[in-house]
C-alpha cells in the first residue's frame, strides 16, 4: 500500500544567513597537558595564548578525564560515554569493535551538515581504524601531516628527533639486540643514551618538529574551510608535552633549570592500597637516557631535566595554538566559532615518585578545560564545579542548536557557561584498572569541590562484572592537602564525607559489592512500600535488599521524598508536545473535546491538528493536570518563497518531485529523522528537476535541500 507524504515547509533563507546562524567548532586537544597553567593559579609556565583563551571564555578548575591514559580518555570524550560504556580501557581495543553503531562527536556534526576534519592527535590511533575512524570525518583527518608542512631546510628529522646521534645510537642498539636476542631490550637501551632520549633542545624553528608542522596544516585548513559554504568542526590535535620532551631551544630558554622546584611529596605511604601505585614504565622502560626503574629512582638533576623539558614543551604548544587562533581571527571567524581546549588527562611530575599518568590520583585525573562561546556567558569566567569530559558532547550539541542526542552519559555545561556559580553535579567520576595476583581490579574515583575518594574493586570488568569485593579505599582533603599525603578513609571524623561519596557511587551504580540500583521516588500519601516490603512514612535515603539464593543479594538504594502535589506543564518542541515531569505516567487530553486521547500515554505527544491540549501526570500517589496549551500545526504548502515547486502534495507512490525552475551546479538532498539520523543523502549535479523516492516508516522527518547558494528545510510526514 502506498504511503502518503505531506511536506510542511518551514521556510528558506540564503546561504550566508544560514551560515551566520551556524556556529563553527574549533576543538583543540593537547596530549598529556596537566593544568599547571596561569588560569589555574600557576604562573611559572609561560602560556600567553592559553591565557588568551581563558580571557575569552570559561575555565573549568575541576574537570576530570574519565580514565588517565590517552586511548580510553579520548574514546570516552569523543563518544560521550564512560569507559565502562565504551569498554575501551586499554590501548589495544578499537572503539567500533566494541560499539559498531556508536556515533562519535565529529560524526554527529558531520551528520548534521558540518564539514568535519582536522589534523594531529584527536582519537588515539590505537583505538580507531587506519583512516582515523573514517566515518567521523567528511574530509580526511590527517594524524601525521606530510613532510611538506615541515620546515624546508630541516624536514621532519629522524623519528621525531634532529640530533644526529639518535640515528647512530638507534642503529647500534638494534645491532646489539640482533646479536643478543635473549637480553632485555628495556635494560639494553640504557647502554645507548641517544637511541631514544627523553629530551632534545636544539636551536631550530617550530616547524622542524611535528606540532609546528601540524599548526601549518591547520592554518591552511582554516583558509579552505573559511572559503566553503558549510559550518565546520575542526579538530586540532597537538602531541606535546607527551614524551619525549622535544622542543626548540627558545622554549627551553624561557626557564632556569636550577630554579625549577621538585615535587614536594615523593613518598608512597603504606596505608594507601598497593593498587594505587605503578612503576614508571612509560618512561623508564622506553627512554634510553633515564635509569631503569629496577636500578634506582631519578636523582634531582634528572628530575629537573625532565620537568624543564615538560615546561618547554607546554610553551612550545602554546605558541602553536596561538598561530591557529591568529588565523581564526584574521579570517573573521572568532565571533562565530566555539573554541574548546582540553588536555586528555593530567601528568605526574615526580609526586608520589610517579611519572606519566595511569593513576587515580589528582595529578593524573584533573585535566585542563576551557570553553569559549562568544554568544554565551562572558570572558574570564572561572568555575569550580566538578565536571567531566563526557559533558563536552552534549554541551556542543546545545551550543550549536543541534537536536539532543539521548544516549550520552554526560550533562551539558551550558548552565555553567551562563552562570559560573552553577553546578551540574556534586562529584566527577573517573576510573583506572589494575591487575593484582592474576585478578582484574577496577579503581573508581570521585572528585567533589574539596575531596577525592577512591575505591578499588576486585572484579572481572572485561567479562561485564560491575561489582565485587572492596580491597581498598582512599580519601584526600584537597583543600588542605593538595599533594594527597594523608589518606583519611579510615578516619572516623570524615565518615560523613565517606557517606556522601558512597551515596554518589550508589547513584551511579558503580563500586558496589553486590548487584545494585538507585531509584529516586517522589510520592503522595502517608506511606511508601519498598520492593522488600518495608513501609516508610518519612522522606530519606533507604536501602532495600532483595535476597538471592546465590548470596549475591540485589541492593536497591531509594531516595524517597513525600510531596504534597505535582506541578505539570506542557512544553513544545517543533510539532511535538512534552510533559515537563520525567519518569511518570501520562495521559494526554484534548481540551476542545474535553476527553482523553486514546493511546496517548507517553511523555511526548504529536497532535494531528491544531487545538488545545493538556497532560495528566501521575507519580506514585500524586496526580496533576496541566493547564491547556494552545498548539498550532504548520499547514502544507505546495510552493515556497524560494521559487522551488514541490509536488504532488499529498504524494502517492512514495515519490516527491522537486522543480528548481533553473539549473543549479550542485544540489544536495537529505532526509533526516528528528533525532538527527540521516536516512537519505543524494547529490545531484547540473539539474533543474529532481525526483526523490522516499521509503521510510510512518512518522515525521526533515527534508534538507541545498541548491548552490539557497537552503530549503521542511518537515516530511510519512503516513
Amino acid at each position: 500500500m502506498s504511503k502518503r507524504i505531506l511536506l510542511l515547509i518551514i521556510g528558506q533563507i540564503f546561504l550566508h544567513h544560514f551560515l551566520s546562524a551556524q556556529k563553527n567548532v574549533l576543538f583543540i586537544a593537547v596530549d598529556d597537558l596537566k593544568p599547571i597553567l596561569s588560569p589555574y593559579g600557576n604562573t611559572t609556565i609561560q602560556t600567553p595564548h592559553i591565557d588568551r583563551l581563558a580571557d575569552m571564555g570559561t575555565t573549568f578548575l575541576n574537570a576530570s578525564c574519565q580514565q588517565a591514559v590517552c586511548g580510553p580518555s579520548r574514546a570516552s570524550l569523543l563518544t560521550g560515554w564512560y569507559p565502562d560504556h565504551t569498554e575501551v580501557w586499554d590501548l589495544n581495543t578499537l572503539i567500533r569493535d566494541r560499539n559498531p553503531e556508536v556515533v562519535t562527536l565529529p560524526q554527529y556534526f558531520k551528520e548534521n551538515g558540518y564539514v568535519t576534519t582536522g589534523g594531529g592527535k584527536m582519537f588515539d590511533p590505537r583505538s580507531v581504524d587506519d583512516d582515523y575512524d573514517a566515518v567521523s570525518w567528511s574530509q580526511a583527518y590527517v594524524h601525521s601531516v606530510d613532510v611538506s608542512y615541515y620546515n624546508s631546510t630541516y624536514g621532519d628529522g629522524f623519528s621525531g628527533y634532529h640530533d644526529s646521534r639518535v640515528e647512530a645510537d638507534r642503529d647500534a642498539f638494534k645491532a646489539y639486540i640482533n646479536d643478543h636476542p635473549d637480553e632485555n631490550e628495556n635494560e639494553v637501551v640504557k647502554m645507548f643514551p641517544f637511541a631514544k632520549p627523553a629530551t632534545e633542545s636544539l636551536d631550530l624553528p617550530d616547524d622542524a618538529y611535528k606540532d609546528g608542522a601540524t599548526a601549518n596544516y591547520l592554518i591552511e585548513k582554516l583558509d579552505a574551510l573559511a572559503a566553503g559554504s558549510q559550518p565546520f568542526f575542526l579538530g586540532a590535535g597537538f602531541s606535546k608535552p607527551h614524551l619525549p620532551f622535544v622542543a626548540p631551544k627558545k622554549y627551553w630558554d624561557l626557564y632556569s633549570r636550577s630554579e625549577i622546584p621538585l615535587a614536594a611529596f615523593q613518598q608512597q605511604p603504606a596505608d594507601v592500597p598497593a593498587l594505587a601505585w605503578r612503576v614508571n614504565g612509560e618512561m623508564t622502560n622506553t627512554y634510553s637516557d633515564v635509569p631503569w626503574y629496577k636500578d634506582r629512582d631519578l636523582n634531582e638533576d634528572e628530575q629537573r631535566r625532565l620537568i624543564h623539558g615538560y615546561m618547554a614543551c607546554v610553551s612550545y604548544i602554546d605558541a602553536q595554538i596561538g598561530k591557529v587562533l591568529d588565523k581564526l581571527y584574521d579570517l573573521g571567524l572568532t565571533d562565530n566559532t566555539i573554541i574548546v581546549l582540553w588536555g586528555d588527562h593530567g601528568w605526574h611530575l615526580g609526586d608520589h615518585n610517579l611519572w606519566a599518568k595511569h593513576s587515580n590520583f589528582e595529578q593524573a585525573v584533573r585535566s585542563p578545560l576551557i570553553v569559549i562561546d562568544p554568544s554565551v556567558g562572558s570572558g574570564g569566567q572561572v568555575s569550580a564545579s566538578p565536571v567531566e569530559f563526557v559533558d563536552l558532547f552534549p554541551t556542543l550539541i546545545e551550543l550549536t542548536g543541534l537536536d539532543e542526542k539521548t544516549d550520552l552519559d554526560g550533562k551539558s555545561l551550558v548552565p555553567i557557561l551562563e552562570n559560573p556559580q552553577a553546578k551540574i553535579r556534586d562529584a566527577a567520576l573517573a576510573q583506572y584498572h589494575r591487575t593484582d595476583g592474576g585478578f582484574d581490579h577496577m579503581g573508581y574515583t570521585l572528585r567533589s569541590e574539596t575531596y577525592r575518594y577512591t575505591k578499588w574493586i576486585k572484579m572481572d570488568y572485561k567479562a561485564g562484572e560491575r561489582y565485587g569485593e572492596n580491597v581498598g579505599t582512599q580519601l584526600y582533603d584537597l583543600e588542605n592537602d593538595p599533594n594527597e599525603t594523608v589518606n583519611l578513609a579510615s578516619d572516623a571524623a570524615y565518615q560523613e564525607v565517606v557517606d556522601f561519596f558512597e551515596l554518589e557511587f550508589k547513584k551511579r551504580n558503580v563500586a558496589q559489592s553486590t548487584p545494585s540500583s538507585f531509584q529516586s521516588i517522589s510520592t503522595c500519601g502517608n506511606s511508601y512500600e519498598a520492593p522488600d516490603g518495608t513501609i516508610y512514612t518519612e522522606s530519606g535515603i533507604y536501602t532495600s535488599i532483595i535476597d538471592a539464593s546465590n548470596g549475591m543479594d540485589s541492593v536497591i538504594t531509594i531516595d524517597l521524598s513525600f510531596v504534597s502535589d505535582l506541578q505539570a506543564e506542557v512544553l513544545q518542541t517543533g510539532d511535538f508536545l512534552a510533559a515537563s515531569i520525567d519518569g511518570a505516567e501520562y495521559k494526554w487530553k484534548n481540551c476542545d473535546l474535553d476527553n482523553y486521547i486514546l493511546g496517548a500515554v507517553t511523555q511526548n505527544y504529536q497532535p494531528p491538528v491544531s487545538g488545545n491540549y493538556a497532560v495528566e501526570v501521575t507519580s506514585g500517589n500524586c496526580s496533576a493536570l496541566s493547564s491547556c496549551f494552545s498548539f498550532v500545526k504548520a499547514q502544507p504548502l505546495n510552493v515556497d518563497n524560494s521559487g522551488f515547486t514541490l509536488f504532488p502534495v499529498p504524494i502517492t507512490d512514495n515519490m516527491l518531485n522537486i522543480n528548481l525552475h533553473q539549473t543549479y551546479n550542485q544540489v544536495r538532498v537529505q532526509l533526516v529523522s528528528l533525532s538527527g539520523q540521516i536516512f537519505l543523502s543524494e547529490d545531484h549535479y547540473a539539474v533543474s528537476q529532481i525526483q526523490l523516492i522516499i521509503n521510510q516508516d510512518s512518522g515525521m522527518y526533515i527534508l534538507r535541500l541545498q541548491a548552490d547558494n539557497v537552503i530549503l528545510e521542511g518537515k516530511v510526514m510519512v503516513e
